[in-house]
């Protein structure tokens, strides 16, 4: 007896293209499949949709640069994660594309991330979530960001790990996701920034202020010193701006 052939999925409306990607999608939800899971092979998928391979093919390749699929070369399809790759590789090659828009882009940036930043905080504060264990990961990450202010070096990364620290009590990856996305973007731009005019040590000095802060547990005093570390930049930024002119105008 042969046997049966397999069921396929109807295409919904739109383009051919459309259709097949919204259908692989369904079909990740339908199963339960969750980031990292195996997915059907191209020629499943294919006799599942009742479409070419080419059709799929092309609907994948889609699917994988918005992260939805990722395909592993001899290895097969799986599911994405999330990821905001492709979000930073666009704003840095805007930012490169026109300094105009690119600096108007990364100023709106920095408030998104400094909106998010002190909302956090003061949210950690008033939930008492800032634990002992994160204070004395900061206060390690501060002391070494003071020797290095000594010698005269600002150190990126500790600036990144300082931050990072602060969430850590969340357990929220994409918070962890959109801050590194903000500092990807605004490291591989920053160069071309007007040169900043605090020291290394009066950096160093605006972080200290903040850990004290998140120690006493004063949430007005933490939301202060987080809007006072980023005058720096908001300046630098303001300033290259100005030199610009308005976002959109030639």
């Amino acid at each position: 007896m042969s046997s049966p052939a397999p069921a396929t999925v109807t295409l919904g409306r739109g383009s051919l293209g459309q259709r097949v990607q919204d259908s692989i999608k369904a079909l990740i939800l339908e199963r339960g499949l969750g980031p990292g899971d195996p997915m059907p092979t191209e020629f499943e998928l294919a006799g599942k949709l009742g479409v070419s391979r080419n059709s799929v093919r092309e609907a994948t390749k889609v699917l994988e640069a918005i992260g939805i699929v990722v395909i592993r070369r001899g290895a097969g399809m799986y599911v994405g994660d999330v990821t905001l790759d492709g979000f930073v590789e666009q704003l840095e090659f805007h930012g490169n594309l026109s300094k105009r828009t690119g600096y108007h882009h990364l100023k709106s940036l920095l408030e998104i991330r400094e909106l998010l930043e002190t909302g956090l905080v003061d949210h950690l504060l008033s939930m008492g979530s800032a634990t002992a264990v994160d204070i004395a990961t900061m206060e390690l990450v501060i002391v070494k960001m003071e020797a290095e202010a000594a010698k005269g070096h600002y150190s990126s990364p500790l600036d990144s790990a300082f931050h990072r620290a602060h969430y850590a009590e969340l357990g929220n990856p994409l918070v962890d996701k959109l801050l590194n996305a903000f500092w990807t973007i605004f490291n591989r731009l920053e160069a071309t920034l007007p040169p900043t005019t605090e020291s290394p040590e009066e950096v160093a000095r605006k972080h200290r202020r903040i850990l004290e802060a998140v120690k006493a547990g004063d949430r007005a005093q933490a939301g202060k010193a987080m809007v006072e570390h980023f005058a720096g930049i908001h300046q630098r930024l303001d300033i290259a701006c100005a030199q610009e002119g308005p976002a959109g105008l030639s």
